[in-house]
């Protein structure tokens, strides 16, 4: 069985085969005429748009035999709700989701009920056993509706989905932390925003993200990774990984610098896989491995299904 990822951000896509064996079988990335902010507000009405952004996928579909591959989509973080509020975990499943749409409300009054949402008690022992920091991923069902609407143009069906930066902490857990004891920072570059998570072999115990402009981002970089642990002293990590597009390799410089004791590193697939001679012989792609780790850690979820 294989396992088929395609990755969606503003203006670009990018594709990722893992095959039975865990080698690297495909691997291409294709740029947009359009935005996808577009699609997602005006797809529902207009066709013209579902249709351009149906043919530029399927010319990367129909180039691949998916009678055996397991068909993924990853959304960019941008295109999620994510924030964190504080839950009583002893109370009823029915009043956790109530304050979760409480939470929606406030920033969708009139759409809050139309989010596919998930949950996940973080490990930051911000508060107590009882109150736990509440990481909420809220995806509009529209923006879901539209992507069903692209696969099935290209006549397939999404299988399995995921946000791009915590595919990302997916492929650490399996390919660095594998079981072991100690915690890492992940850090992923996208245009305008930077995510970051602190995490341990079983789950997520920080996530934060910063919005900023093209230039100028270090200073407010250094605030956004050293406030956390001036009011939680029980964040603790021991490496760093960093993921992401072409300036993540200014970030890794930025980061040694505020963390000049701890180990930073900018992962690429192509040291955790091995490669098909298809893709050994697309030089393009071989220095760009680091782009393609949360399709990576998407795909391994899937293979593991």
């Amino acid at each position: 069985m294989k396992s088929f990822v395609i990755g969606i951000s503003e203006r670009a896509v990018k594709f990722l085969e893992l095959n039975e064996k865990r080698e690297v079988s495909y691997i291409e990335q294709a740029d947009t005429s359009f935005s996808f902010s577009e699609c997602f507000s005006l797809g529902l009405y207009d066709e013209t748009i579902i249709a351009e952004a149906s043919e530029l996928i399927n010319r990367y579909v129909k180039e691949l035999n998916f009678a055996s591959s397991k068909v993924s989509v990853m959304l960019e973080s941008s295109y999620a709700f994510i924030n964190k509020i504080p839950m009583d975990f002893d109370d009823t499943p029915e009043n956790i989701i109530s304050g979760i749409l409480w939470d929606l409300s406030n920033y969708f009054p009139d759409s809050y009920k139309d989010f596919k949402i998930n949950y996940y008690k973080l490990k930051d022992k911000l508060f107590s056993d009882r109150i736990k920091n509440t990481l909420i991923i809220a995806v509009e069902n529209k923006k879901l509706d539209i992507l069903k609407k692209i696969l099935s143009n290209c006549r397939q069906r999404i299988n399995y989905f995921d946000i791009d930066h915590f595919a990302a902490d997916k492929f650490l857990r399996m390919m660095t932390l594998g079981g072991k004891s100690g915690n890492m920072m992940n850090i992923g570059c996208k245009r305008n925003r930077i995510d970051m998570s602190i995490i341990d072999s079983e789950g997520v115990i920080y996530y934060d993200y910063m919005i900023f402009r093209d230039m100028g981002y270090q200073k407010k970089l250094k605030s956004f990774l050293s406030l956390p642990f001036e009011s939680n002293e029980n964040l603790k990590f021991t490496s760093v990984n960093i993921y992401g597009e072409n300036y993540a390799s200014e970030v890794n410089k930025s980061v040694s610098e505020i963390f000049p004791s701890i180990k930073v590193d900018r992962l690429d697939i192509f040291r955790k896989f091995l490669t098909t001679s298809r893709v050994r012989n697309n030089e393009r792609y071989l220095d760009e491995g680091n782009k393609f780790i949360p399709l990576a850690g998407l795909a391994l979820k899937t293979l593991a299904k």
